[in-house]
């Protein structure tokens, strides 16, 4: 039953993976032109926390751009092993700028668009992480700078009916026990 549980639990995890990574529109870009309204900015920023798998997509979307890549990796706290081993597999690109998250080498209000895609969650401690500094691991605390660097946008929650088509490829049989004559 454990081993049930585990694989469960796994297979739950990929899953969930699989379609935020694969079947959404995130590496697809689609929501990209959404995000701009059909701007075409000409100076643009792109944040990761140590592993960057999206700033040359992004520069190849965008060529006459001026970029800036900027690194906020801090061994001393960013200490999880995935991250580690996936800066060893695919490390900063060419240009990357190490930077901490609060001491941007970049003027104030020189870029036209920030992207700090799967990146935010990373600047935080670890103890931020897993205690939250009001004691709650689900929020996300910035410093004042963080967050106008970061450029957050909230807006209030929505409760709206939301459906999606999903194809699928199966076998459709009955249930003979429900059969009644």
């Amino acid at each position: 039953m454990i081993v049930m549980g585990c694989l469960y639990f796994v297979l739950v995890s990929l899953g969930v993976s699989h379609w935020v990574y694969d079947r959404s529109d995130l590496f697809r870009w689609k929501w990209l032109e959404r995000a701009l309204r059909g701007a075409i900015p000409g100076r643009m920023v792109f944040c990761h926390a140590g592993f960057d798998e999206s700033s040359a997509i992004l520069a190849g979307k965008f060529p006459a751009a001026d970029w800036r890549t900027l690194d906020h990796h801090d061994p001393r706290w960013m200490d999880e092993p995935s991250i580690r081993r996936a800066r060893q597999m695919f490390p900063p690109v060419e240009g990357t700028v190490a930077a901490p998250f609060d001491g941007w080498p970049v003027e104030s209000g020189w870029a036209d668009v920030v992207f700090g895609l799967l990146a935010i969650h990373e600047l935080r401690t670890m103890g931020d992480r897993t205690a939250g500094s009001s004691g709650n691991p689900r929020e996300l605390r910035l410093s004042e700078n963080a967050l106008a660097l970061a450029a957050v946008q909230t807006q209030p929650v929505v409760r709206r009916a939301v459906s999606r088509e999903v194809r699928m490829v199966g076998k459709v049989t009955y249930d003979e026990t429900r059969l009644s004559t």
